[in-house]
């Protein structure tokens, strides 16, 4: 499959499909491979197809990364904006289907961008969560301050 579809022959080397194939010529995660695809993938799919989440809502902010190249097309993504609250979506040049092997650097430094964005959660789904420990609830001043703490030690994407 891999090296049958639009895949880009230079994206991988065949040590790196080596990689991806070894594991499988172990009986028992190749039958757990055929079981997660004929267990969930495909009944997955079927109730996708259905109609089965036509109401749902994704409420969390969601990055998707299309493959200029891909032989599926943008058209399996039709209308998932109608279903998604704070959808980012973005054509990959250079990439096909697998655009986390054919432009992993685009996929790092989207990931970095994309996660080091502040997200505050909608109100409706904020619970009472407490911190661990007896220290009372921590104020937005506080959130800051931690939030700011914490992003000193990740590496943030060059602008």
């Amino acid at each position: 499959m891999l090296l049958d579809s639009d895949y880009d022959p230079n994206a991988l080397t065949e040590e790196d499909v080596e990689v991806f194939l070894a594991p499988l010529r172990e009986p028992a995660r190749a039958r757990a491979l055929s079981a997660l695809y004929r267990h969930l993938l495909l009944r997955e799919t079927a109730r996708i197809l259905s109609g089965a989440y036509r109401d749902a809502r994704m409420k969390t902010p969601t990055l998707v990364l299309v493959g200029a190249d891909d032989p599926i097309g943008p058209e399996f993504l039709h209308g998932i904006d109608e279903h998604v609250d704070d959808l980012e979506m973005e054509y990959v040049e250079g990439a096909g289907h697998f655009v986390a092997d054919e432009r992993p650097e685009v996929v790092i430094q989207r990931a970095l961008e994309f996660f080091a964005k502040p997200y505050a959660l909608p109100y409706e789904l904020r619970g009472p969560v407490e911190p661990l420990g007896a220290s009372p609830r921590l104020t937005g001043e506080h959130r800051t301050a931690k939030t700011e703490a914490a992003r000193a030690h990740v590496p943030q994407p060059d602008p």
